[in-house]
């Protein structure tokens, strides 16, 4: 069953694109974000480890991505591990547009996500994430994340789990409290 979470907001926060992009590339900080667990009833950390890495192979952890970095048009690679029992992954992060105004993004996972076998395999998440300055100076944002078809039986809920984690992703970029109550679906 393939899994479509969309979310959209506004928020007031980094004064340019660069400095947005600073903040997305600021891999090691994905730790910080908390979101709701519907399982667990309680706010937890969304990544138990994050950390910029130099390939799709992963093995070579490095610094965060600067700003400069991720306008190059270089696909980038982030190496994520769920704050649960699936096994880390390796993501590809792409800026498929950049300009003074707008910025869009997509990440999805280069590994499969493990439980024992392979509950997510290469390219069934993805995320694509734009940000435009509004002409009173807000900023927009707006996510598409998708899960696609051969997602295991076990993770196949309502889809409130994956709201939740996208608007901790929303809020970290825009600078708000992740865990802010309350949470979106309880």
């Amino acid at each position: 069953m393939r899994r479509l979470v969309a979310i959209a907001g506004q928020f007031r926060g980094p004064a340019t694109i660069d400095d947005i992009l600073e903040k997305v590339g600021a891999i090691s900080l994905l730790t910080t974000i908390r979101y709701w667990s519907i399982s667990g009833q309680r706010w937890q950390a969304l990544l138990s480890n994050a950390h910029a890495v130099t390939s799709a192979d992963g093995r070579q952890p490095r610094g965060d991505f600067s700003a400069a970095e991720m306008r190059s048009g270089a696909s980038l690679f982030v190496s994520l591990d769920e704050n649960g029992p699936l096994s880390p992954a390796i993501y590809r992060v792409d800026i498929k547009e950049r300009t003074a105004d707008r910025l869009m993004l997509g990440i999805e996972n280069v590994t499969a996500l493990r439980l024992v076998l392979p509950l997510f395999h290469p390219g069934e998440l993805k995320l694509i994430c734009i940000v435009d300055r509004r002409p009173d100076g807000a900023w927009s944002l707006h996510a598409l994340l998708r899960v696609d078809d051969g997602v295991s039986i076990l993770l196949q809920g309502d889809g409130g789990s994956y709201v939740n984690r996208a608007i901790a992703y929303y809020r970290h970029v825009a600078g708000i409290a992740t865990d802010q109550e309350p949470p979106t679906v309880r």
